[in-house]
């Protein structure tokens, strides 16, 4: 009786330990690289250049996109959290569409991404110092194009701008990297599929960043 109230005894002192490395709330921070499907942002282009009367232009399959990635997760026991999560990409390119002595005519694109979805996030801390994670991901994106002629640098004509919101779904995963108590640096990737429009694409982003840890449970 004695070694059962001693291992009782060990496994309640674990679990209380158990419990305090679960942080109630977590907040992430970083910054994040989208490979964007460029399917939406090629048919904007296309109708900018058939109104401004410009040859076909080709932005190509995809686009680097950069920004910021953030998200906030209540945890509601040790391995199981629901996640907030929204990000913001950017880009700018610039398409030549003639070269002459004197004379540069530049067809700027602008191409802004934006999502905010939320969903289950499980989380491994068997491990004090490296946890992984994975999650599912539901909600919303949108995306806004806007083009703009320019020679010698001077707008030759009012901007056009497309934009369109819609339904999007994803999901992936990530691994923490606890450096002090309440701070950890995060390296996560995803998989996002945006239902924009008429058209529906995917995208991978890779994000990475500080997650801090609030509170305990």
């Amino acid at each position: 009786m004695k070694t059962v109230a001693v291992l009782l005894s060990l496994l309640f002192t674990a679990m209380v330990a158990l419990g305090q490395d679960t942080p109630r709330w977590e907040l992430f921070g970083g910054y994040q690289y989208t490979r964007f499907n460029t399917g939406n942002a090629q048919s904007e282009l296309n109708l900018a250049s058939q109104i401004l009367g410009l040859p076909p232009l080709q932005l190509g399959s995809h686009v680097n996109l950069g920004g910021w990635n953030t998200s906030l997760q209540e945890n509601t026991n040790h391995w199981l959290g629901g996640v907030l999560d929204f990000s913001g990409n950017y880009n700018t390119r610039n398409l030549t569409l003639l070269q002459a002595p004197g004379v540069t005519d530049i067809l700027r694109d602008r191409i802004r991404f934006y999502t905010f979805m939320g969903g289950p996030q499980v989380t491994m801390r068997q491990s004090g110092r490296l946890q992984p994670f994975a999650r599912a991901l539901f909600g919303g994106a949108t995306v806004t194009v806007e083009t703009t002629e320019l020679i010698n640098g001077a707008p030759a004509a009012p901007s056009l701008k497309g934009s369109e919101t819609g339904f999007a779904m994803g999901g992936g995963g990530g691994v923490d990297f606890h450096m002090f108590h309440h701070v950890a640096l995060r390296v996560a990737g995803d998989y996002i599929r945006a239902y924009l429009g008429d058209d529906s694409a995917g995208h991978l982003r890779v994000s990475g960043g500080l997650d801090f840890r609030i509170g305990s449970r």
